[in-house]
């Protein structure tokens, strides 16, 4: 499991009793940041339509 070969979290969030811990990696290049980003924008808008489309539907 990759998790128990790293022990650096970048970030840990508590949920409840739910405990999250956000590995990344450290070699990122700002460009391929960039693209990440753009990608999860894309995907939250997809999301947001599909569900107003949904609710206008009903």
């Amino acid at each position: 499991m990759i998790l128990s070969k790293q022990t650096e979290f970048t970030a840990t969030y508590q949920f409840g009793k739910t405990k999250v811990n956000i590995i990344a990696p450290n070699d990122v290049t700002e460009e391929n940041k960039k693209k990440i980003i753009e990608e999860i924008h894309t995907i939250g808008w997809k999301i947001i339509k599909e569900e107003m489309y949904k609710k206008d539907d009903q």
